[in-house]
């Protein structure tokens, strides 16, 4: 009885930190199996991001980013590659507003890795060629290029593409972040 209260424990705890950071643990558990190999097989020309912002929200392509951090064990200095994204479409669809809320209407925008970006991944790839024990995480910045003059705070989802086969996955799940002048949202 006490194995089962210790794992209904755990699993309300990393659900709640879960819901805290508006990161679902499906995704938790997919970067945490992202490693060499997996970077390895990435296509460049495959990988997506969507963001999806309320409607009045435009997004930035030139200043959205999609961030790769390798760092070596036994070394204080990592790579930080921002990759270069381009604008692929923007479409208008409906989002959650939350719980006990209707839905709002919302923009998604598609990006994809521009010419520069692609081959900045695979600069990252042929680093990984290297039989280096380094950790590997990902991250997402975007910024706006234009927003609601009386925008005091954004809701907004990304999703990642790292593959055509497995197609999307959410990688911030309906994220609320409180504006203030000149802010970026994320990395």
């Amino acid at each position: 009885m006490k194995t089962l209260r210790a794992l209904l424990l755990g699993l309300g705890l990393a659900t709640f930190f879960t819901a805290c950071t508006s990161i679902p643990l499906s995704t938790i558990a997919k970067l945490a199996q992202f490693n060499r190999e997996s970077a390895m097989a990435v296509k460049p020309e495959d990988v997506r991001m969507k963001v999806i912002v309320p409607k009045g929200f435009v997004v930035d392509p030139a200043k959205t980013n999609l961030v790769i951090v390798l760092k070596e064990e036994d070394k204080a200095e990592a790579i930080n590659e921002k990759l270069d994204l381009r604008l692929l479409q923007s479409a208008a669809v409906t989002r959650s507003a939350g719980m006990l809320r209707g839905d709002a209407e919302a923009t998604e925008f598609e990006l994809t890795l521009s010419e520069k970006g692609k081959q900045q991944f695979r600069d990252i790839q042929n680093s990984l060629k290297r039989q280096v024990r380094r950790t590997l995480s990902l991250s997402a910045g975007v910024d706006f290029a234009a927003k609601p003059a009386d925008a005091k705070s954004v809701m907004f989802w990304i999703e990642l593409q790292l593959s055509k086969l497995d197609g999307y996955f959410v990688l911030i799940d309906g994220a609320r972040f409180d504006l203030q002048p000149g802010d970026k949202v994320g990395k």
